[in-house]
Parts: C-alpha cells; structure tokens; sequence
C-alpha cells in the first residue's frame, strides 16, 4: 500500500513536470519524463514525437490506440500525411473533426501540419474559425480557387502580426497578377521589418530570383569578420548571382569561402572569376563530388571569422541578412547563434508554392554562430546526402540553453524551389506526395540517438 501511494506521488511530481516541459517546447524532457513514470501516457508521448518531427514512432504507438484528444488528432494525422497515409489521414479528421474544432488553436495546429498535402482538408478544418483569413486564402489558392482565395484575403482588412510574420504580404503578392503589384507587396513584406527593398531588374515581366536585385543601403566595416560558406556544385547558372547578393552585404568584413563540390559545368571558372574581381572570396575545389555537408565541413575547416554561417548557391541574400544574424551576437556575448526566416519562390514566380502555409518559414541554412565555442560544444555537421542541416540545429538547440540562442522572425532569404534540387530529390513532401522515408527515418535516428545520450548523461 504504502509502495502504490509512493507511485502516484512520484507519477503527480512526473506529470507536473511534463507540463512545464511541455510549455516550454521541450519534447525531449517530455519524452523522459515518460520512461521515469510507472504508467505511460499514451497521448504526450504521441504528441511528443510528433513535435519532434518523429512520425513514424507516431503512427507505431497509434496503431492500437484511440483518439482521446484533440492533440491526438493533430499528431496522428499530420504524421499519417507526412507518411504518405492519405485516406486514413482524411478518415481520422473527419470522424473527430467536431472534437478537434472545440480547440480551436489544435485545430489550427492540425491544418498547419495536413494542408501542403492535403489543402482541402486543411480548408475544411479552418473554414468556419474567425479570423485566419490568410490561412483560409492560401489553402483556396492551392486547390485552384484563386478568385475565392481573393475574396476571402480581403476579408482582412489589417493583418495582424501574425499574420504578417506567416508570409502575409508574399501571399498578396501570390494573389495578384500584375507585377508592380506583387513587387510592391514583396516591399510590403520586407519595410514591415525594417528591411531595405528590393527591385527587379528592367524589363523584367515576372519575379524571379535571376532578375533580383537589392537596394543600395548603408554599409559598415565595423564588427568581428563573418566566414560566409558556400558549397556549389554545378551551379554555373546561379552561382554569380547569389554570390553577388552576399558581396552586397551591409556589413562588410567578411570572407566568402566558396566550395566547388565536384562540379562537372562551369562552376569552378566562374568561382575562380567571383574571386579574382573580390579579394574577400576564395575558392576551394574539392575535386571529386561529396556532398554538400562534406563541402560545407571543408569550408569551416578553412574559415578564419570570429563567426561562421552558410550560403545556399541558388539563394538570394537580402542586403541586411548578415547585418542583422550578426546584431543580436554582438549585444549579448552570452548568444551563440542565430537564423533567420526565408521564402521560397518558384521558378514562375509563386511564393512558397510546395509550403502553401505559412510562405515565411525558418531557414536551418541561415545558422549563424561563434565559430570556436560552437566548434568545441558540437563539432561538425554529419557528411550525409541530405538533412544534416536540420540535424546540426537539433544538436545546437539541444547543447545550449534557449537563453543562448536568437531565430530572427526576418525574411532574409529568397531561396530557389527547384523541381531538381536536393530538397525535391530527397523530398520533405507536397500535396498528395509523402515526405521521402529516408527524411522521415534519418530524424528518428538522430533523434533518440540524442534522447539515448541525454537519457545516459542523466544517469551518470
């Protein structure tokens, strides 16, 4: 008796700790909390792997379990979308939608985690909530409705910060068909912030990154010098210009270490020439082709900056970008990094078209940190083909305290979707495409890898 009063004691302390560590977005703590106590709680281990982007150990404690929540539902349908599970995703949301629209900040949360595969699911889920305007636009916009997603975008009359911080004024622009208008709205977007414009270049007759341009702004030489890394490999078409956009940085002590990762076209001649019209570029060719993080390691073995952070080949860089990440590090000696947000563009235009919701998003290759107390705390990035990013901003947020670290909810890249870019090829998911199983089965590996060590150093 006295051993079962022990227990739900020591369950009530586990319970109340699991709260906190749940407000506070620390899933992994959930997650431990979970094997300490003497009775499973189905429902936040569920709720925990999914926010920790583990779908697959969703679906597995799922599978004999039943929905007693609305973030029950959240976790599970979203992690049957992400998986390819359609008609069971569609099934799950309808039997308890009623459930899941009497939370209505789940049910949002739900339809932010179906609509890029589901965007009429998504709609249906939302359709009846006040407010979400843009969110109720995007995803009519999706499934082809664009004179209805016009109407319902200008139910808004003002966004909300929300609103704008999701990408509002690049859905506007998405909205329209005329160019000034939609460059006007991308300024929208940008002036919202405190960022400088951008322009296109003369006669340009759509939005596209090789037409893009920033303004001429304000430079500053002073403050530590920033290592800017740059793997390519056969970006010959795209290389020069995105180079360009970092050259055009505001601050302006830098170098910009660009890595030829095996590049079979052009791209080491035009490399060579960015470096010989800019002595703050240098070259490095990696001869045969490894990867991009192997690329990207090569680069931080060479960098000599006080900080360190990467740049995508087919990337735009607004003027402020690095300005701005390298701010907040020089106030607060305590930072050790920073990122920053992002949108993708199409190659006819359209902003964030895979994403549909929200079109401003975080930007793992924005990361910006203190090159040797980062390098001593957390090494390099893993040399896979794909995902590593994500995984080193894992090992980041996990090594140092959310005291000790900045994400910038700033626009500070126009980033290329292209149909044959590494993203697509290894695939995080679209309407009616599963995200690509090695995505999907890399996450969960280094995921409990960490839960594994966190779990051993606690023992110790």
């Amino acid at each position: 008796m006295q051993l079962r009063c022990s227990n739900i004691i020591n369950d009530a302390r586990i319970a109340f700790r699991k709260c906190a560590a749940s407000r506070r977005h620390d899933f992994l703590a959930v997650l431990r909390l979970q094997e300490a106590q003497s009775t499973l709680n189905t429902s936040a281990s569920i709720y925990a792997w999914y926010r920790l982007g583990c779908y697959q150990s969703v679906i597995k404690l799922a599978k004999k379990y039943r929905v007693k929540n609305a973030s029950d539902i959240v976790a599970i349908s979203a992690s049957l979308a992400v998986t390819g599970r359609f008609e069971e995703c569609v099934s799950l949301v309808e039997e308890h939608l009623d459930m899941l629209c009497r939370q209505p900040r789940l049910a949002i949360e739900a339809a932010r985690g179906i609509v890029k595969f589901d965007p009429y699911l998504s709609y249906k889920i939302i359709q009846n909530f006040p407010g979400n305007t843009d969110f109720r636009a995007a995803s009519l916009l999706a499934f082809g409705q664009k004179n209805i997603a016009r109407e319902a975008f200008q139910e808004s009359v003002r966004p909300v910060r929300s609103d704008v911080l999701a990408g509002h004024f690049f859905l506007k622009a998405n909205l329209s068909d005329d160019i000034s208008v939609k460059m006007e709205a991308v300024n929208e977007q940008l002036t919202g912030f405190g960022l400088s414009k951008v322009h296109l270049t003369n006669g340009a007759s759509a939005f596209k990154l090789d037409h893009l341009r920033n303004e001429i702004t304000n430079f500053s030489d002073d403050g530590p010098l920033v290592s800017i890394i740059v793997p390519a490999f056969n970006a010959e078409n795209t290389i020069r210009l995105s180079v360009s956009s970092i050259l055009e940085q505001s601050y302006r002590n830098f170098e910009v270490i660009i890595v030829d990762d095996g590049s079979t076209d052009n791209t080491l001649s035009v490399a060579y020439d960015l470096a010989r019209d800019d002595p703050r570029v240098r070259v490095l060719d990696l001869l045969q082709n490894k990867g991009a993080y192997a690329a990207r390691n090569a680069g931080l073995k060479a960098a000599v900056g006080h900080f360190v952070t990467v740049h995508d080949v087919d990337d735009f860089a607004h003027a402020q970008k690095i300005e701005r990440q390298v701010r907040p590090l020089l106030q607060n000696e305590r930072l050790m990094f920073s990122i920053s947000d992002m949108v993708r563009v199409s190659a006819d235009g359209t902003f964030a078209r895979r994403d549909i919701y929200p079109l401003q998003r975080m930007n793992t290759s924005s990361l910006l940190f203190r090159r040797e107390l980062v390098l001593r705390k957390c090494g390099y990035w893993e040399e896979k083909r794909f995902g590593a990013d994500s995984e080193y901003l894992f090992r980041l947020r996990n090594s140092f305290r959310k005291d000790r670290w900045v994400r910038l909810r700033l626009p500070l890249s126009f980033a290329a979707d292209h149909s044959d870019s590494l993203t697509a090829l290894i695939s995080t998911g679209g309407f009616r495409a599963p995200s690509d199983p090695r995505r999907i089965a890399y996450t969960e590996a280094y995921t409990r890898r960490w839960l594994q060590r966190s779990g051993d150093q606690s023992n110790g």
